[in-house]
């Protein structure tokens, strides 16, 4: 910003005696006053008469707010006065998107938010011209100077011309002087207000002193605002201000109908005490709804119980601005809210995430004789599979798998349940069945109260004997291929855990000859609303294992070979399910170099 100071004037370069002036400065309100003031300081100079330049301070005043309000962000806009004897000109360049100067311009009506500026320019100045450029708009104001002549100099004529003059200028000073007062109050509340704001971090803090600002400014003396609530609950009332007992049914939670109506017109009603809008204990006053987009987030009602005069259209202009800042408040707040709360449900996953990574072994057990090779991988960030296989004596292993009902955190946590509960019971381990059966009853309570169920299957391997023993409560089948790639299937023996309390599960005895593999899973891999080519069904799964099982010479080739079958179509689509999977292969034994 530059504001040479009045004695930095320089003579016009023309015949004429007079001096020029010369101002630059950012796009903001502050520095539009600073501007008049200064100009003001330079017409003193000049030797105008105080009607004149009060006259042009309120010019100049009014044409360079007009493109500061709406081009805040615009460059520097420019001033320059010149003084003659004759003549007094201002020519102001801004880089607005500017507007088109009406033919004619006439005051407006008075519930008119906009146009009184334009009338006032008009008013005070002899000539007008308006060009509106993309590089620069200009507008060129100018007005004859009146000479202070001595008074027995002054004809009657003359003399009754220039108090026709001050007396047109008083008048039409007079009539924009209540205006221009609220307009610049209204400034100062809302500069205020965006000063103390910044301090308050409650959101019902932040709406009370809104509120006292707005009924200040407007001249109410009780107010309300309430928010709308979602899935038909009743408004809640954030702030009150002036409620006695006349009015208070109107600051009680829910809308009332002139509320309702001006939510469902989205325009402002009128409070009307003489007709059909009223409100109890209120002459006059306005309801204004504001919005996030097309959702309605509440309501502004601000009424006079003493004052039965409408509110004025600078009063509603700077209602809507209050209520911009409070929509925006809320918004924030409400923004700010959701990210604590994504940001708890992150770390809520992350843990969850870390339990079930701790439920699936770091590493497979080694036996004399066996193969094994595992996969597990979660639908969403966590899940409810699991898998486990543990040393049963020194040459065989006992296995388990199961499935939560649903996904996410819960599951996991009831997952880890689960294996909790599977693994406390190794006594149990050379009978399944015993097994799923203590586990089932350990697990009906909580399961029952939360109205989830866990699919599971166990069994043990033992490699001297040759055999598998399998107990399954409701879980997918367990395949066995031989080693002539025929499959069998071992069916769940029982239903669910968490269904009954107290439930047999047999276990089922098969051979497990060198050559042959088990594949223990969960129905992620077989779950048609998949996208990633999960099998169509068990059947499915089983008609294609009978191949790569011939082929795979340890579990780590048919796993990869499965791998590769569920990932044929190379989607990135997220898992319909969670998919886990176990293989167990009984390798043949050493040969013998004799």
């Amino acid at each position: 910003m530059s504001a040479p100071p009045p004695s930095s004037s320089t003579p016009f370069p023309s015949a004429q005696e007079g001096a020029v002036w010369h101002w630059r400065g950012p796009s903001a309100l502050e520095d539009v006053r600073e501007a008049a003031a200064a100009a003001r300081r330079f017409l003193t100079e000049q030797g105008l008469r105080d009607e004149e330049i009060s006259g042009w301070e309120l010019v100049i005043t009014e044409a360079a707010n007009n493109p500061v309000v709406h081009a805040p962000q615009a460059q520097p806009w420019r001033l320059e006065l010149r003084v003659t004897p004759a003549e007094v000109t201002a020519v102001l360049t801004d880089h607005s998107a500017g507007f088109d100067w009406p033919e004619n311009v006439e005051l407006p009506d008075p519930e008119s938010e906009s146009g009184r500026g334009l009338f006032l320019i008009v008013s005070l100045t002899d000539f007008q011209h308006y060009h509106r450029d993309p590089a620069g708009n200009v507008l060129t104001l100018r007005r004859n100077r009146v000479p202070a002549l001595p008074e027995a100099a002054a004809s009657p004529t003359a003399a009754a011309k220039a108090e026709d003059e001050v007396a047109a200028l008083e008048s039409v000073l007079d009539s924009m002087t209540e205006e221009l007062s609220s307009a610049y109050e209204s400034l100062s509340a809302i500069f205020r207000f965006s000063a103390e704001s910044g301090r308050l971090t409650d959101l019902t803090s932040f709406t009370q002193s809104l509120l006292e600002h707005l009924t200040t400014v407007t001249r109410s003396d009780c107010g309300v605002v309430k928010l709308s609530a979602a899935d038909g609950e009743p408004a809640r009332t954030l702030a009150v201000l002036g409620c006695d007992p006349d009015c208070a049914a109107g600051c009680a939670d829910g809308f009332l109908p002139l509320e309702e109506e001006s939510l469902r017109s989205r325009q402002d009603q009128w409070i009307d005490a003489s007709g059909d809008k009223v409100l109890p204990g209120v002459l006059s006053g306005l309801v204004h709804p504001f919005f996030d987009g097309d959702n309605p987030m509440g309501t502004l009602t601000l009424g006079r119980r003493t004052l039965a005069e409408p509110l004025r259209a600078g009063e509603v202009n700077v209602i809507h601005t209050f209520s911009e800042f409070l929509a925006q408040h809320i918004l924030r707040r409400r923004h700010e809210e959701a990210a604590l709360r994504a940001s708890i449900v992150k770390r809520e996953l992350e843990l969850a995430a870390a339990i079930q990574r701790s439920l699936l072994p770091r590493s497979m057990p080694v036996i004399a004789g066996l193969s094994l090779s595992a996969h597990c991988e979660s639908a969403m960030d966590v899940g409810g599979d699991f898998y486990g296989v543990l040393p049963w004596g020194e040459t065989g292993v006992f296995f388990m798998m199961a499935d939560v009902m649903g996904k996410g955190v819960g599951a996991s946590m009831m997952a880890a349940v689960t294996r909790s509960a599977l693994r406390s019971v190794p006594h149990l381990y050379q009978d399944p069945g015993l097994v799923l059966r203590q586990t089932a009853r350990f697990l009906y309570e909580d399961l029952d109260h939360l109205g989830m169920f866990v699919t599971a299957v166990v069994g043990t391997v033992d490699v001297p004997s040759g055999k598998v023993r399998i107990a399954s409560a409701g879980h997918c089948p367990v395949l066995i291929t031989g080693p002539d790639g025929g499959v069998q299937e071992i069916p769940a023996c029982g239903p669910p855990l968490g269904l009954l309390e107290e439930m047999e599960y047999p276990a089922t005895e098969v051979d497990f000859p060198p050559g042959s593999h088990m594949l223990v899973f969960t129905d992620g891999l077989t779950d048609p609303r998949d996208s990633r080519g999960a099998f169509e069904s068990h059947e499915d799964l089983a008609a294609w294992l009978e191949n790569p099982a011939r082929e795979s010479a340890v579990a780590g080739d048919l796993h990869a070979a499965l791998l590769e079958r569920l990932r044929l179509n190379g989607s990135t689509a997220a898992l319909a399910d969670d998919q886990t999977f176990l293989i167990i292969r009984r390798q043949a034994p050493p040969a013998s170099n004799s």
